[in-house]
C-alpha cells in the first residue's frame, strides 16, 4: 500500500515539475522569438515607408566598386582600424583576424513587382541571382506569405514583409534570420540537455520528499493500527472476566445474592477498569482534536503541587517509602491546575509501583529564568535505556508482563497535557539506580492572581 502511494507522490512531483520546466523552456523560446519578430516588423515597416516616400535607404543602396548586386555587408574600403588592446600572454601565438573573422551585418533587400508579379526593381544588397530571386518571389507567391518567416533553397531564413505601393505593384521585404536562428538553435540544444538533466534529477528530488512526506504517514499509520489492536487487547482481558464470572453466577442461580459476592465483586472490579480505560481513551481522543478538554487559568503552582502530593503521603508511608518535596514558594503559574495535579499523580503513581520499601521519591519544584521545572525522582529499579524513548507512547509497557494493574496510558496523557501548556516532560534513567522524570514549563501568567 505504502509503495503504491510512494511512487504516485514521487509521479505527481516529477510530473509537476517537468511541466514547469517545459513552460519555462517555451517562454524562453517563444517570448524572445515574439520580440524579434515584433522588433523586425516594426524596423521593415520603417523601411517600407521610405522607399514608398521615394527615400533611398543607404543601407540597401550603398555604392560598389564592382557595381549593382552588391551583397549587403561588403565594405568598399578596408575595416577601420582599433585601438590596440593589452599585450598578449606570453607564449600565445597572435595570428592577424580575416575578413571572415568580423561580424556581419544582417543582410537586408527589397524586390519591386509588377502588377503581373514579374520583378520590376531590386535592391543593390540582393544576394542572389536573377533566376535564385525568381524562385524566391515564387514561393512567396505561393506560400500566400504577407509578414513572417520564410525559408528558402538552401534553408536560408528570412523575415519577409509585403507591401502595396502607392503605383500599381507590391513591395518585398526581405531580412536574413539565419544568425537568429543559430542561436535560438544553440539556446534549445542547451535547454533541451539541461531539461533531460533536470528531469533526471528532479526524479531522484520527487523520490526524496515522497519519502520524507510518507513518513509521518506511515507512522501514524502504525500508531493508529497499534493503537486499536493495544485497545482491544486491553479491553478484552476485563471483558473476559466480566464473562467468567456471570457464567459461575448463572451456574449458581439458585444460591442467594449474599454467597455470590465474590464473583459479584469480581465483575465490579472488572468494570472499573473497563470505566477507567475507555476514560483514558476518552480524554486521549479530545485531546488531540482542536476542542481540547484544557481550562487555563492564573493559579500558585507550588499550592498545586502540595495537593497533588499529600494524597500519596500515605499510600508511601503504608509500602514503607519515604516521599519528600522540596517546592519554591510563590511561584504563579497560567494554566489548567487539575491538569497539572493530574501529570503528578501519574508519575507518583508509578513511582510508588516501583519504588521497593525502604527507598525514597522526591518532588522538587524550581524556577529557573523565564521557565518552571518540576521533577519527581525514585529509588525504583529504573528503566532500561532502549525503553527510555517509547516510554511515553500509548500502550507501551517496559514489560507487559509486569505491568502491575497499568494499561500503559498514563504517561501518554501526561505527555498530552504537558505540551497543551507548551512544555516538555523527559524521562532519564540508570537501570538499578531509580527514574528522573523532568517537567519543564514556560514561565506565562496574562492574568495577576487576586
Amino acid at each position: 500500500m505504502f509503495r503504491k502511494l510512494l511512487l504516485r507522490l514521487t509521479l505527481l512531483n516529477a510530473g509537476v515539475i517537468a511541466i514547469l520546466f517545459c513552460l519555462l523552456i517555451a517562454g524562453a523560446y517563444f517570448v524572445p522569438e515574439r520580440d524579434l519578430h515584433r522588433r523586425a516588423e516594426f524596423f521593415l515597416s520603417r523601411l517600407a515607408a521610405e522607399i514608398n516616400a521615394g527615400h533611398r535607404p543607404p543601407m540597401l543602396h550603398r555604392p560598389h566598386p564592382d557595381g549593382p548586386g552588391t551583397v549587403f555587408g561588403e565594405h568598399p574600403s578596408p575595416p577601420p582600424e582599433f585601438p590596440a588592446g593589452p599585450p598578449p600572454p606570453p607564449g600565445l601565438p597572435l595570428e592577424p583576424m580575416k575578413g571572415d573573422d568580423f561580424p556581419q551585418p544582417p543582410v537586408i533587400f527589397y524586390v519591386k513587382l509588377a502588377t503581373d508579379g514579374s520583378i520590376a526593381a531590386t535592391s543593390a544588397s540582393v544576394p542572389y541571382s536573377a533566376a535564385e530571386l525568381a524562385d524566391l518571389v515564387k514561393k512567396v507567391g505561393l506560400e500566400a506569405h504577407s509578414s513572417g518567416k520564410i525559408a528558402f533553397a538552401d534553408s536560408t531564413h528570412f523575415y519577409l514583409r509585403a507591401e502595396r505601393q502607392d503605383a500599381p505593384g507590391q513591395l518585398l521585404l526581405f531580412q536574413n534570420f539565419d544568425r537568429e536562428q543559430e542561436v535560438f538553435r544553440t539556446l534549445m540544444t542547451s535547454l533541451a540537455l539541461i531539461g533531460v538533466l533536470c528531469l533526471v534529477a528532479s526524479w531522484f528530488g520527487s523520490l526524496f520528499l515522497a519519502r520524507r512526506a510518507m513518513a509521518p504517514i506511515q507512522k501514524s499509520w502504525t500508531q493508529q493500527r497499534d493503537f486499536l489492536a493495544d485497545a482491544s487487547h486491553e479491553l478484552r482481558t476485563p471483558l473476559a472476566v466480566i464473562q467468567a464470572n456471570l457464567d459461575v453466577v448463572k451456574c449458581n442461580a439458585d444460591e442467594p445474592v449474599a454467597e455470590q459476592t465474590v464473583w459479584l465483586n469480581n465483575i465490579e472490579t472488572s468494570v472499573k477498569s473497563m470505566a477507567s480505560l475507555v476514560e483514558s481513551l476518552l480524554f486521549l481522543a479530545r485531546m488531540d482534536s482542536p476542542q481540547h478538554p484544557i481550562q487555563k487559568k492564573p493559579f500558585r503552582l507550588d499550592q498545586a503541587v502540595e495537593k497533588a502530593v499529600e494524597p500519596y503521603k500515605i499510600l508511601a508511608a503504608a509500602k514503607s517509602v519515604t516521599l519528600s518535596e522540596s517546592l519554591a514558594s510563590g511561584t504563579e503559574y497560567f494554566g489548567d491546575e487539575q491538569r497539572i495535579q493530574q501529570v503528578l499523580g501519574i508519575l507518583l503513581d508509578n513511582a510508588l509501583r516501583y519504588t521497593p520499601a525502604g527507598g525514597t521519591i522526591e518532588v522538587l519544584l524550581q524556577k529557573f529564568n523565564r521557565n518552571l521545572h518540576i521533577t519527581v525522582s525514585d529509588t525504583g529499579p529504573g528503566i532500561p535505556v532502549e525503553h527510555l524513548a517509547k516510554i511515553f507512547d500509548r500502550f507501551y509497557q517496559v514489560d507487559p508482563a509486569r505491568n502491575q494493574g497499568g494499561a500503559g496510558l498514563g504517561l501518554a496523557i501526561a505527555k498530552c497535557i504537558v505540551e497543551t501548556h507548551g512544555g516538555t516532560i523527559q524521562a532519564a534513567s540508570k537501570p538499578g539506580n531509580g527514574a528522573i522524570f523532568s517537567i519543564n514549563l514556560p514561565f506565562s501568567q496574562p492574568h495577576p492572581l487576586k
